[in-house]
């Protein structure tokens, strides 16, 4: 039980910096929204990123090319992703 709060509070933090950093992105872009409205684009950014990365995954698959580039949760945590 323990163990489970501590790895619900770590994935919790993480979701707070990523939705933190693409409210940033935001503000530097000039989109200066409310609180709530702030936390629903950092979302929508972070639903974007995946949908492009998924995108250009099926693209290559379909072509038959090999895909190494690493899912957006990798390029923010800095791991790379496993080998084909």
């Amino acid at each position: 039980m323990i163990l489970y709060e501590i790895v619900k509070e770590q994935i919790e933090a993480r979701q707070r910096s990523r939705i933190a950093a693409h409210e940033a992105r935001g503000e530097e872009r000039g989109i200066k929204l409310g609180e709530e409205r702030g936390l629903e684009r950092g979302r929508e950014l972070e639903r974007d990123a995946w949908v492009d990365w998924f995108e250009r995954r099926q693209a290559a698959a379909a072509a038959g090319e090999p895909f190494t580039e690493p899912n957006p949760a990798e390029k923010q945590n800095g791991t790379s992703p496993p080998a084909p």
